[in-house]
C-alpha cells in the first residue's frame, strides 16, 4: 500500500518501491480515506520472480 496527499505522490512512491523490486505486477487498486492525511492509497499486488539460479 502506498498512501499519499495526492494521487501522483501514491504512483511516485510505488513506482520507486517497484523499482527495487523485481516483481511481476499482477492488480492495482485505489481507496481514499476520507479525513486522513495522506488520503490517496494506490494498492499494489505482486508476485517475486523467481530466481533463475533456483531452476
Amino acid at each position: 500500500m502506498f498512501p499519499a496527499a495526492t494521487a501522483a505522490d501514491a504512483f511516485g512512491r510505488a513506482h520507486e518501491w517497484i523499482a527495487e523490486h523485481d516483481i511481476v505486477l499482477v492488480d492495482v487498486s485505489w481507496s481514499f480515506d476520507h479525513d486522513e492525511d495522506e488520503p490517496h492509497v494506490l494498492s499494489a499486488y505482486s508476485t517475486f520472480e523467481p530466481d533463475p539460479e533456483d531452476d
